[in-house]
């Protein structure tokens, strides 16, 4: 069985295949042509790499129709053209329309109607709106914010032929639900959603998980940006409300420990204390939130403040890389101890963690600090490459998040003290895992011109879309051998199989921070 990117390649791509028992060390590549033939353009010998072969056609670079054929077997086509994803950004965006809570446009209909308790008071709210996360009901706050800001940042470099106003109206669907979460106050409403189905939801008086309240607030400063010249009084409510959360969570002492939920008895699924166990300040993953959240309110003010706080905590997050050793290049979640960072299963460092370091080093943000910054992210951009030959070519392996899988690794895995670094933090089989290495090498490349980072830039993009243990894509419509979805022990209805879906890992179910990131991943796969 041929593994590769089912849907193509830019023509300046690196293009490699793997193949597990060839029958021969002679591959082709095929073209078909006027005459509707397939006919040989390139003839390549196989390398082994571990326990596969793999192929390297990085030298074919005319736009067309392809397929590999090896030993008298052959692939399904592929494309290699200048933006060979966008239909799939097309359907990405579509998806997020699909995925509307309390829409005739979503997938579910008009649903969540009714009024949403304030729980503890006489108070309802109205919380209609914004987005059915995954394969199920609920609207989390930091994960259905991560997506929206990926869409946001995919829409700001895109204009496609096709767009026709769709991400105004997308973009102000997401944000208008937003800014019903911000309290009088100027913290985020907690919910867990629940009860669990499709009546009123319980929101709770009390502030959600710190990394929604980041997330919430660079998604709404950004936006103000992107809306300045298209509606000047939207854009000032939307900038308004991002500093009123940054200020509330400045002054709040309630971040200062790990996040605890409202309420006991959370049925299996909901996002508790597993899952924001590094959720506080004064961490890594959270200091980088911080910085992220303090750029785009920089970015949209121009207020020393903000420039200020991001120079502290990025003098903070780089005292905390690990500099020589087999673990260079891993960052502790604090200075004073010697747990790694990112481990949670939050979304606060998804779009916040590397990828804001490497975007802010790639927009030259104005700062003397810019080569110690570059550096720091050549010194883990080196340790995701080391780790990637290491794990092989082929890699697939389990994301536990925090859980000692030691006993699972191949002999001779590097460790970080009693952590598992290749598992626990950064394994390529979690799809938002390997966009966001695939964001960051991609930066990288630009910044460095190593090829290394271009190419395993690349193969993150294709694991999502074929180049994976079960040669099956992610992106649903798109590719080929599509896994059926998985049903766990939250509640999940009859979820459709949604164009454009992207699940969160294989076997998985949708999830919408991993279409917002795939979207904003595929800017970089441009000529």
């Amino acid at each position: 069985m041929f593994k590769y990117n089912h849907i193509g390649y830019r023509p300046t791509s690196p293009k490699f295949f793997i193949i597990d028992q060839p029958q021969q060390d002679e591959f082709h590549i095929q073209t078909i042509d006027s005459s509707v033939t397939w006919k040989d353009v390139f003839t390549g010998k196989l390398e082994k790499n571990g326990d596969v072969y793999t192929g390297d056609f990085t030298s074919v670079t005319t736009p067309g129709d392809y397929r590999i054929c090896c030993g008298g077997e052959c692939s399904k086509n592929f494309v290699i053209k200048e933006n060979p994803y966008q239909h799939l950004e097309r359907l990405i965006t579509n998806f997020f329309t699909w995925q509307r809570c309390g829409s005739i446009k979503g997938w579910a209909g008009v649903c969540h109607q009714e009024m949403d308790h304030l729980a503890g008071t006489e108070k309802k709210l109205d919380m209609r709106g914004g987005y059915h996360q995954s394969g199920d009901l609920r609207c989390w706050h930091d994960g259905c914010s991560a997506a929206l800001y990926g869409y946001l940042r995919y829409a700001e470099v895109s204009n496609p032929v096709w767009e026709d106003g769709l991400f105004e109206e997308e973009l102000r669907w997401g944000l208008d639900y937003f800014r019903k979460t911000v309290s009088p106050e100027g913290f985020i409403y907690d919910c867990q959603f629940i009860p669990l189905g499709w009546g009123h939801r319980d929101y709770y008086n009390s502030p959600a998980p710190l990394s929604d309240h980041y997330n919430i607030c660079r998604l709404l400063a950004r936006s103000s940006l992107y809306f300045r010249e298209k509606d000047p009084l939207y854009a000032s409510e939307n900038l308004a409300l991002a500093e009123k959360i940054w200020d509330y969570v400045e002054k709040s002492s309630f971040f200062d420990t790990p996040y605890v939920p409202p309420v006991e008895n959370l049925p299996r699924g909901t996002q508790g204390v597993v899952f924001y166990w590094q959720n506080r300040k004064n961490c890594t993953g959270m200091d980088l939130a911080a910085a992220a959240a303090a750029s785009d309110l920089f970015y949209a003010t121009q207020k020393e403040e903000y420039r200020k706080r991001i120079m502290e905590n990025m003098k903070k997050v780089l005292s905390c890389q690990i500099q020589e050793g087999e673990a260079s290049g891993i960052f502790r979640d604090r200075l004073d101890n010697e747990k790694i960072a990112f481990q949670d299963c939050g979304y606060g460092h998804t779009h916040s963690g590397m990828v804001f370091l490497a975007d802010l080093i790639e927009n030259a943000f104005d700062s003397d600090s810019l080569p110690e910054w570059k550096k720091a992210l050549e010194k883990y951009c080196d340790m995701l490459v080391r780790e990637f030959r290491f794990l092989g070519i082929d890699s697939n392996m389990p994301l536990p998040y925090g859980r000692n899988m030691r006993n699972d690794l191949p002999p001779g895995a590097p460790f970080f003290n009693d952590s598992p670094i290749t598992l626990v933090h950064h394994s390529i089989a979690s799809t938002s895992s390997a966009l966001t290495k695939s964001i960051v090498l991609a930066s990288a490349y630009r910044l460095t011109g190593k090829k290394e980072y271009l190419f395993y830039s690349q193969r993150c993009l294709d694991f999502l879309l074929g180049w994976n243990k079960q040669a099956a894509s992610c992106v649903t419509g798109v590719g080929y051998n599509h896994t059926i979805h998985n049903v766990y022990g939250q509640f999940f209805p009859s979820t459709p199989q949604i164009p454009g879906g992207v699940i969160h890992r294989i076997p998985g179910e949708y999830d919408l921070p991993v279409a917002g990131l795939l979207l904003r991943a595929l800017t970089n796969f441009r000529d």
